[in-house]
């Protein structure tokens, strides 16, 4: 009974059409620190820890519906998935230093690839990766102390990189492993690096509104760089703090619709003590909320449609023990969004109560993953059953749809969210676009779906 009981205190609600992947997983002897999910959402890592402060790392694989255990349990505590979740990076302070540790699934064995990364002892660190997992970033979040990019050359694990007279609050690395982005708390300038020629060089920077400041030095980026989220605090009021997306574009960095702000401000609900997190498209964010005033925690997510980021859905949690919003998890196609739950259930033997807090106590750790495809443009269903071509095109674009699929709409939207072109039609004439990328939007009987067309 108490595993069913375990996320009854999520309470998603009225519009969140989302639905659970697979079984909650639940270990009561483990508090929840870290998620990631693969690209696709079908693979989790989870990283916690116990009461002892003995950290471990499990990994899971959705087969059939249910999350199943992929290889051994591993040391260390953060953690970072490759984007088809074989390569794992984990990165804890242990024994005297800074460790990250690099491993690949072979044949459902975690193997360590190249040798221990080791960095000075500091505070804590902010580590990122790679989509392909042969890049890993690692920053101290105090400083200014130099920090390292390192690249799997061979199975060895070289420095392509140090950056000095930066400190990585929270750090972002593109897919491709080529731009660096990174923030101070407090401060209001995201600094941008580019790896150009075999050399790590400063790119043009984002620059906050003056009366804005970086509030927790929260921050996400898109799979190609040229989108970031970062929460700020804004300086008139201190407590309206919000997130700001911004995009690259024309050689600029330039604000993506509104800024973010909670729609219970007035209640006590802020965004930037939490999670901010972004799909793999930038299009999507999802961002841990927090209320002050009763510590109730929750995830809103947003998708950026027609020049505006519009709120999709909502997962709250009225307790003030879980913090969901500290520890969030969404996969780089958006479709999948992983939220942890802590709780202090059952007493601990007498030979293991300890002097902290939680003496007497033993901590509980579940994970719940969500499908949230449904709330947002993209229709799983929809999308395996279109087909847009030719892509690239010139000048006509033909939609065909199987399954008894039924055409209502479609909208083109240029990259900037701005609606462009609509139609009824199955072929569509794109006479008068301007050649670059397009995101169209198509609307059936049974749900909508976007694919990306270039128009040459």
């Amino acid at each position: 009974m108490k595993l069913k009981l375990l996320f009854l205190l999520f309470l998603p609600l009225t519009g969140m059409a989302q639905t659970q992947i697979g079984q909650d997983i639940v270990d009561t002897n483990r508090e929840i620190f870290g998620l990631a999910l693969s690209e696709n959402g079908n693979v989790l890592a989870v990283s916690g820890t116990d009461y002892n402060y003995n950290p471990i790392t499990q990994v899971f694989s959705n087969v059939s519906g249910n999350w199943t255990q992929v290889g051994q349990d591993l040391e260390l505590g953060r953690t970072l998935l490759s984007n088809d979740g074989s390569i794992l990076a984990i990165f804890d302070l242990y024994q005297g230093a800074g460790l990250a540790r690099v491993y690949k699934n072979m044949n459902n064995n975690w193997v360590q690839i190249g040798q221990d990364i080791l960095e000075p002892l500091i505070s804590d660190y902010k580590i990122a990766l790679s989509g392909d997992g042969s890049v890993l970033a690692i920053a101290p979040n105090i400083g200014p102390y130099p920090w390292n990019i390192y690249k799997n050359i061979s199975g060895t694990w070289t420095v392509t990189g140090t950056i000095t007279n930066v400190v990585g609050s929270s750090i972002c690395l593109s897919e491709d492993g080529n731009t660096l982005a990174s923030i101070y708390h407090p401060g209001n300038v995201i600094s941008i690096f580019k790896y150009v020629n075999n050399n790590w060089i400063q790119s043009t920077p984002i620059n906050l509104n003056s009366n804005y400041i970086s509030n927790g030095g929260r921050m996400a980026m898109s799979s190609d760089g040229n989108t970031i989220a970062v929460s700020t605090g804004n300086t008139k009021p201190m407590n309206a703090s919000s997130v700001n997306v911004f995009r690259y574009t024309n050689n600029t960095w330039v604000q993506m619709g509104n800024s973010i702000i909670s729609s219970k401000t007035a209640l006590g609900e802020v965004y930037g003590y939490g999670e901010v997190l972004m799909s793999g498209s930038g299009n999507v964010v999802a961002l841990g909320a927090w209320n002050g005033q009763t510590w109730a925690s929750g995830v809103d997510i947003f998708e950026y449609l027609q020049g505006n980021w519009v709120k999709k859905g909502e997962i709250i949690d009225t307790t003030t023990t879980n913090s969901i919003h500290e520890v969030i998890a969404i996969s780089r196609d958006g479709s999948s969004l992983a939220l942890r739950k802590n709780e202090v259930l059952s007493p601990k033997k007498a030979s293991n109560v300890n002097t902290n807090n939680h003496q007497g106590k033993s901590p509980s750790g579940g994970v719940r993953v969500y499908d949230i495809s449904g709330i947002l443009s993209s229709d799983k269903f929809v999308l395996e059953n279109f087909k847009i071509y030719p892509n690239p095109t010139t000048d006509i674009l033909n939609i065909e749809l199987e399954n008894s699929l039924v055409l209502e709409k479609v909208l083109i939207y240029n990259t900037t969210g701005q609606l462009i072109k609509e139609s009824k039609e199955k072929i569509i004439n794109l006479n008068g676009l301007a050649k670059g990328i397009y995101h169209v939007q198509v609307i059936t009987d049974k749900g909508k779906a976007t694919q990306k067309v270039v128009v040459k």
